[in-house]
C-alpha cells in the first residue's frame, strides 16, 4: 500500500484549483484504490515562509485537512487521525519541526551566502574547508543531508542549488524555504523508516512538483537509522545520512582523485 506525503506545492496547486482550474494532474495521478495520501508535512511546513506558532498550525492542520479529504476520491486519506489527533501531533510533531527549522536557519542562511557565486576548482578547496567549519561550528554530521547539500552545490550539482537557494543577500522566507526542504527531505526519510518497522516492503514516497527538490531526493538518497539508547528507552535517537554517489558532484566527475578527496570526506568520523 503505498503512502505519499504531499508537499506544500501540492497542497497549494489542490487549493488553488478550487478558483483557478491550474493543472492538478500529478496530485491527481496518486488518487487510486490502494494507495494512501497524507499532508502531514505540508501542514508542518505552513504558508508563511517561517517556522509557524501553534495557532497557525492548528489552523494550516484544519483547512488542509479538509482540502485534501474533499479532493481525494480514491485514495485513503488520514483525514480522521488528523482530525482526532490532530492537537496532540501539533504539540509533538509540530513542536519537534519548529525547533529542528530553528537550528538549520543560522546556518542555512551563512551557505548561502558563502555559496551565492560559483567558484573554480582551485579556489573550491577553500570553500570547502569553510563549509566544514560552518558544519563543526553548528555541530552537524558530515553526511546530514544539508552538509550533502551545500557540498553538492559547490561542485556544481543544479538540483541541490535549487534546494539551497543561494544568494548574496538571502531574506528569510528564502532561508526558511531552503529548510524547509531539507528537513521534507529529512522527515519522509523518517516516516520511511517508522512506516517499514511495521510493513518492511511499504513504499513512502514524498509527492511534490519541486523538480529540484525530486532531483536532488533522487540523487541524495535519505535514509533515517532510529536507534534507542539503553541508558533512556522513551528516547529515540534519529541519525540521517545522505548517501555519497558520484552524481551529486559533477565538476569532479573529470578529477577522479578530487572526487575520490571529496567522498572520503563523507565516510570519515562525525
Amino acid at each position: 500500500m503505498p503512502l505519499y506525503i504531499l508537499d506544500k506545492n501540492i497542497v497549494e496547486d489542490i487549493r488553488k484549483s478550487l478558483v483557478d482550474h491550474p493543472s492538478v494532474e500529478l496530485a491527481r495521478s496518486v488518487d487510486i484504490k490502494g494507495n494512501s495520501v497524507s499532508p502531514i508535512l505540508s501542514i508542518a511546513e505552513g504558508r508563511v515562509r517561517r517556522p509557524q506558532g501553534k495557532d497557525e498550525m492548528h489552523n494550516s492542520l484544519l483547512n488542509d485537512t479538509r482540502l485534501v479529504e474533499s479532493f481525494y476520491k480514491n485514495a485513503r486519506t488520514d483525514t480522521e487521525f488528523l482530525k482526532h489527533f490532530g492537537m496532540e501531533m501539533i504539540e509533538t510533531f509540530g513542536v519537534h519541526w519548529e525547533e529542528k527549522a530553528s537550528i538549520l536557519m543560522p546556518i542555512v542562511k551563512e551557505l548561502q551566502v558563502l555559496l551565492a557565486r560559483t567558484y573554480s576548482l582551485t579556489d573550491a578547496k577553500d570553500i570547502f574547508m569553510k563549509i566544514d567549519s560552518l558544519r563543526q561550528r553548528h555541530r552537524l554530521n558530515r553526511r546530514h543531508p544539508l552538509v550533502a547539500c551545500a557540498v553538492a552545490c559547490l561542485y556544481g550539482n543544479l538540483s541541490a542549488r535549487k534546494v539551497l537557494k543561494p544568494a548574496h543577500n538571502p531574506e528569510e522566507g528564502d532561508s526558511y524555504n531552503a529548510v524547509a526542504d531539507i528537513r521534507m527531505l529529512m522527515e519522509t526519510a523518517y516516516i520511511r523508516q517508522m512506516v517499514r518497522e511495521i510493513f518492511p516492503l511499504a513504499e513512502v514516497n514524498l509527492l511534490s512538483s519541486d523538480k529540484g527538490l525530486n532531483e536532488f531526493a533522487r540523487e541524495s538518497m535519505i535514509t533515517a537509522d532510529a536507534s534507542t539508547p539503553f541508558y533512556d528507552l522513551n528516547v529515540r535517537i534519529v541519525d540521517f545520512k545522505a548517501t555519497i554517489t558520484d552524481e551529486l558532484f559533477p565538476f569532479l566527475k573529470s578529477k577522479p582523485k578530487n572526487m575520490i578527496k571529496v567522498k572520503s570526506y563523507f565516510s570519515e568520523g562525525a
